[in-house]
């Protein structure tokens, strides 16, 4: 009897490490999810950036072709 009541003590004290260590894990994980989180809005705002970046640089080009149109020159073959 004595035995028993040792090894319930012991597996109690095992679940309780055990619970403690799946809530550390837990918190882990969501600090994980936070930090993915934030990097894809990061990552969205460049992309964003980016793709305003190219529009504009083709706005650019296509600005040039027409001052050069109009000064009467041949268009530009160079590449921004």
């Amino acid at each position: 009897m004595v035995e028993q009541s040792r090894a319930v003590i012991q597996i109690a004290a095992q679940a309780e490490e055990t619970a403690a260590a799946t809530q550390r894990t837990i918190g882990g994980l969501t600090e994980q999810a936070r930090g993915a989180g934030e990097v894809a809005r990061t990552m969205d705002d460049a992309r964003k950036q980016a793709l305003m970046t190219s529009k504009a640089v083709a706005e650019q080009a296509r600005s040039v072709k027409q001052l050069e149109a109009a000064a009467g020159r041949p268009p530009s073959s160079r590449r921004a």
